[in-house]
């Protein structure tokens, strides 16, 4: 869990960087300028920790199990959905070099957002805390990190009230990944999950995707809400693994 608080004070000073200094704004697509290499530093700090630390396996690296795929439909359908329109704007819209290269960015950055946060927060994290707690309170107490890791994006600019809504959200996808994560027994789809919503949510901003492009996105996030609650309520113990070497 120190590991997580040394993540959030890094990702801290960037979003502090990004804003304060570089003069940008949570939120706007052209904050990955500044923020892709504080990514790289804490993607190399997390990939550091488990080679040091633990082993690959150990943070959920573990033989893929195929059958509790479905359990990410709602959010892979919503990600196909969106897609469906971003690539229609595109087809009616001419972009310019540099607007490539942000999108180009934007892909770039978001994929190691997902890496990164993926294997701190459902890798070292959660299989940490499975080792010390009981199974609901471990991906609980998982979640509640990585809800307070978007604490930071106050520093981005992100107002007040917009940060308290991020949190609730962030909780509550926190909870989903982690019983995704365990039930999966792979990182490696959460993190092309998490890689891609993050992805599509930045390029609708960017893009100025219409909204009656994605009328039925408040569909698909009930239903992944829905399926969270279900999905906590159905989590099984399971033999915690050891991870005692973190303490």
């Amino acid at each position: 869990m120190g590991l997580a608080i040394l993540y959030t004070a890094i990702m801290g000073v960037g979003m502090y960087i990004m804003h304060h200094i570089n003069g940008g704004m949570y939120g706007n697509a052209e904050m990955v300028d500044t923020l892709w290499w504080i990514l790289i530093i804490l993607t190399l700090l997390t990939m550091g920790s488990i080679v040091k630390f633990f082993s690959w396996p150990e943070v959920g690296f573990k033989k893929l199990n195929w059958s509790q795929l479905w359990w990410a439909l709602p959010w892979t359908a919503n990600i196909i959905y969106i897609w469906f329109a971003i690539i229609s704007h595109l087809m009616t819209h001419t972009l310019g070099a540099e607007q490539w290269r942000t999108l180009g960015m934007i892909a770039f950055t978001t994929l190691l957002v997902g890496i990164a946060e993926e294997l701190m927060y459902r890798g070292i994290a959660l299989h940490s805390l499975l080792g010390q707690f009981s199974l609901r309170k471990a991906i609980l107490l998982s979640a509640l990190a990585f809800s307070l890791l978007h604490s930071v994006n106050f520093l981005g600019g992100l107002a007040f009230p917009d940060v308290l809504e991020q949190l609730i959200d962030t909780f509550i996808f926190g909870v989903a990944f982690a019983c995704l994560v365990l039930r999966q027994n792979n990182l490696w789809p959460a993190i092309l999950l998490h890689w891609q919503g993050d992805c599509v949510a930045f390029l609708i901003g960017y893009l100025a995707i219409p909204d009656h492009q994605l009328q039925f996105y408040g569909i698909f996030l009930f239903a992944g809400r829905a399926l969270t609650v279900l999905l906590l309520v159905k989590a099984k113990p399971s033999k915690a693994p050891n991870l005692s070497r973190q303490n």
